[in-house]
């Protein structure tokens, strides 16, 4: 399964780039915001996409919605420290797979990525 990172943190891709890495997943790229995670997306096609919500320029919530509109496939998981409970409630209605907060608990990480990927095998 190929992940996407999109979070406008350097320390929080890293850090999910090792978590991702260490459960046995491959991630294909990294983007620093919304609006760089839909070219990313468009680029590589990854099957999971993990995205902060609160970032510049575009927001997680707005790309969410932006690619799942156009692939309902593709599975996205919220990895946020702002749990603002509209934002997530949204979140979900657009199809995010699951909402993770930060800092993120690694057996939930790893217990989303695996239902997740439990999905695509299905698919």
């Amino acid at each position: 399964m190929q992940i996407l990172i999109v979070d406008d943190s350097k320390v929080s891709r890293r850090t999910l780039r090792e978590l991702v890495e260490s459960f046995g997943y491959s991630v294909i790229a990294e983007a620093i915001n919304g609006k760089d995670g839909i070219k990313k997306f468009k680029q590589f096609k990854p099957q999971l996409i993990l995205t902060d919500l609160e970032m510049p320029e575009m927001d997680g919530l707005t790309m969410l919605t932006e690619i799942t509109h156009h692939n309902s496939l593709v599975k996205i998981i919220v990895v946020t420290s702002n749990i603002n409970k509209t934002k997530t409630s949204q979140a979900k209605i657009n199809g995010a797979y699951a909402v993770l907060e930060k800092p993120i608990d690694e057996s939930l990480l790893k217990q989303a990525i695996e239902g997740v990927a439990q999905c695509i095998s299905v698919n």
